[in-house]
């Protein structure tokens, strides 16, 4: 145990924090009220089990921020993390009436959980320390989303496990615009860095986090700069295209995508009127490529109705700094009582300069006989194809895979949007797009998590063509599928079946080769945050080759 303990305490090392205040960490024998159901810990109010604990807590003064608890009985060891938030409460008025009232409490929340047997322990605590404060990819749930201190700059935990991209991110969150430049702009990497900080970022609550990432460009290379803002400007098409402000994100009042996306693009044109050349030429295509995109995506988005800041029903609970002013619940839930206009007063089409109108028209000679004419119509979903042995509402951390699909009849309303803009006449395509349709897809394995069929939500003649090479990648570095790995890597879709379990492995020609279904009779194991089926996978072979052939594979050790 005083091993335990010793571990423990260097993992909470109050050094390796950096925050407002100095903090303090405090050991304690306890017992509480404890009961964690379908994953999540419930709070006291709600259940009269009780657990003893060794425990460990990370204090702002006498509030504590973490706290992890060893049980002695269970041998099992959670990491909570505490976080200010408004809770309604009951209470009895008199005269037999029983009310509701909000009020703000300190919320605990179970972040993961393991086993004293696991080998890689204390890694697998320390990473969960630095998810509890950064948050997730996709922060779906309150336990996925950043610790508010770290969105606002004011909280990191120091980690070699770390991504190097988090550390800029939190940079840019909290140092001056010299002290991020002086560290980060000589960076040899930092072109990967960028990239790799927005595909991880959570961009809610919406800080000045944008305005900081604009501000750090314009230090930059303008060569690195221009490179990276057109992939942004691709991915952020992409994930509104799959994942719009009509259907999703609480039905827009969570939009800081769109925000994004239109800091980014106003700087691109501002670049462009400064040096059109780099806009020019066949090499340039996918430039002026991502800068249709976005340009059709802004204006599709001109108009719609939003609350006063970006939000949603989870950051509506959490406690921000008071700077940070609270979007009136109605704003979220009622789209009706939305009082801004995104856009109000600055129409893109009424703002363009003639560089950008040739550049755009340029991009739609682009479209004949090429593949940007389905980037037009072209999406990015996800899907969480391997969580089916969960409880219905157990927090679903699975890995996470993309693909993308083309839509022809959104590709064909934004070439009619963008062709009335410039006041030409719309090009015919050829777009007979080769993949897999919606009727093929299966829907998601339990409710509430995203699925590829989520794409019939947006538009029904959707079509997937290729599953992200770095979610390919992911799957090999989870499983051990020995020899069995490159046939996986070349892979060109991965895709639930609607009439059997597990994924269906699709080749070049959109022919089911093979089948990947997980073993779930023995549950789930965690490894870095992610939640895998402890027994494997079982890969089955449909190709003419090895047709029947079977093999597990395992979990990697490490």
């Amino acid at each position: 145990m005083s091993i335990l303990a010793d571990r423990i305490g260097e993992v909470l090392n109050p050094d390796r924090f950096t925050f407002l205040r100095p903090l303090q960490l405090q050991q304690c024998e306890e017992t509480i009220r404890w009961e964690i159901f379908q994953g999540r810990l419930l709070d006291e109010t709600q259940t009269r089990q009780q657990r003893a604990f060794c425990s460990w807590y990370i204090l702002d003064k006498m509030t504590p921020l973490f706290s992890v608890k060893f049980d002695v009985d269970s041998r099992e060891v959670h990491l909570v993390r505490y976080v200010e938030s408004y809770v309604h409460e009951g209470y009895d008025e008199g005269g037999g009436v029983y009310r509701t009232r909000e009020r703000r409490k300190l919320v605990a929340e179970r972040i993961a959980s393991f086993s004293i047997e696991q080998a890689d322990l204390l890694e697998e605590l320390e990473l969960a320390l630095h998810r509890a404060i950064t948050g997730t990819r996709l922060p779906l749930s309150p336990i996925e989303a950043p610790h508010p201190a770290f969105s606002f700059g004011q909280l990191w935990y120091r980690s070699n496990l770390a991504a190097v991209s988090r550390q800029l991110e939190f940079d840019l969150r909290s140092l001056s615009l010299h002290q991020v430049v002086s560290r980060w702009a000589a960076h040899p990497q930092l072109a990967k860095l960028l990239r790799q900080m927005m595909l991880e970022v959570s961009l809610t609550p919406y800080t000045d986090f944008v305005d900081r990432l604009m501000q750090f460009l314009d230090s930059l290379d303008s060569q690195l700069v221009l490179d990276f803002e057109c992939w942004l400007l691709r991915l952020v098409s992409r994930h509104l295209t799959a994942y719009d402000l009509v259907r999703f994100h609480h039905r827009g009042a969570n939009y800081p995508d769109i925000l994004l996306l239109d800091a980014v693009l106003q700087d691109l044109m501002e670049r462009l009127q400064q040096d059109r050349s780099a806009f020019t030429g066949e090499l340039a295509r996918s430039r002026r490529g991502a800068l249709r995109q976005a340009y059709v995506i802004r204006r599709s988005y001109e108009g719609h109705a939003v609350p006063d800041i970006p939000t949603s029903p989870g950051e509506h609970a959490r406690v921000f700094p008071s700077q940070y002013p609270r979007v009136p619940e109605e704003q979220i839930i009622q789209t009706n009582k939305r009082r801004k206009i995104l856009f109000q007063g600055t129409p893109l089409r009424e703002c363009l300069s003639d560089e950008v109108r040739q550049v755009l028209r340029q991009s739609l000679e682009d479209l004949v006989n090429s593949p940007e004419g389905r980037e037009l119509g072209r999406a990015l979903y996800l899907d969480r194809p391997l969580g089916g042995g969960m409880g219905a509402v157990v927090i679903d951390q699975t890995p996470l895979f993309a693909s993308l699909a083309f839509s022809r009849s959104i590709a064909q309303q934004r070439l009619q949007l963008l062709s009335l803009d410039l006041g030409i006449t719309p090009v015919k395509l050829p777009w007979e797009e080769v993949g897999i349709g919606l009727e093929q897809i299966g829907g998601p394995v339990r409710p509430g998590t995203v699925s590829l069929s989520d794409a019939a939500l947006s538009s029904r003649d959707f079509c997937f063509t290729r599953t992200l090479k770095s979610s390919l990648r992911s799957l090999v570095e989870w499983f051990d599928f020995g020899e069995q790995a490159d046939y996986l890597l070349r892979a060109k879709l991965l895709a639930r079946s609607p009439s059997s379990p597990g994924l269906l492995v699709y080749d070049e020609t959109y022919r089911a080769i093979g089948s990947l279904e997980p073993l779930l009779g023995e549950g789930y194991v965690t490894r870095r945050g992610v939640d895998l089926p402890r027994a494997g996978l079982l890969m089955t072979r449909l190709d003419d080759q090895e047709r029947g052939s079977q093999r597990i594979a395992s979990i990697k050790a490490g």
